[in-house]
């Protein structure tokens, strides 16, 4: 059996990784895919998003895809993370797929990361209009719930609301970015085109901690 993998995509479950990732798929349908989240050690859960491993497993398998995770801290971040890409690079991956926007700092570690681990970088969305990314997101049929806020910069009121039309001119009017690529929001997507199955979770609560408040999901 081949287990080859031509690209991973970085991904943290949530909108801008999906929609880039929608983006690849549609101009690359023959390529494998797999997906890579790195998450912390002290919890096992995405950094800012705070998703556990096993709700990303299940979205994963929900869209057909086989999912990678790496385990570090924030002191060890790249090391961890070049670790799990050179193991990757292994199964035949020759890029890398990302949803960033416009940050152009984290642009310019990906693109260092991504050389000195000699692979291209996708970068799908890069420099487009933020509002554009998320109306495509909505208009193209993903589902999306907000999971996770950042302290000061987004209302709690907005956690566990879909991320709809409705709710993007909700945000508009209190000046709250609906792209959140400044990180005042996450999200996690639930359901959309390339899902073969809608994901489902459990709610047990809401969490304030690490200067964010968010969603106690499993």
């Amino acid at each position: 059996m081949d287990n080859s993998i031509d690209t991973f995509c970085s991904w943290s479950g949530g909108k801008d990784c999906c929609l880039a990732l929608h983006r690849f798929r549609q101009k690359n349908p023959d390529k494998v895919i797999a997906l890579l989240t790195m998450l912390k050690n002290e919890n096992n859960q995405t950094y800012g998003h705070f998703i556990t491993e096993s709700i990303l497993k299940r979205q994963a398998e929900a869209m057909g895809l086989k999912i990678y995770f790496g385990y570090s801290n924030f002191d060890d971040y790249e090391e961890k993370w070049c670790l799990e890409i050179g193991k990757l690079k292994e199964l035949g991956i020759k890029s890398a797929i990302f949803g960033d926007i416009d940050l152009d700092e984290h642009y310019v570690w990906i693109a260092r990361v991504m050389e000195k681990m000699n692979l291209k970088m996708e970068m799908p969305l890069w420099k487009e209009k933020r509002l554009d990314v998320i109306n495509e997101a909505v208009d193209t049929g993903y589902k999306i719930k907000i999971i996770s806020v950042k302290n000061g910069k987004c209302s709690p009121k907005y956690l566990g609301a879909m991320l709809d039309k409705e709710t993007i001119q909700n945000l508009l009017n209190e000046n709250i970015d609906p792209s959140a690529e400044g990180g005042e929001f996450h999200t996690l997507v639930t359901d959309g085109p390339y899902f073969n199955k809608s994901l489902t979770f459990k709610f047990r609560g809401i969490v304030n901690k690490y200067n964010h408040t968010y969603l106690d999901l499993i």
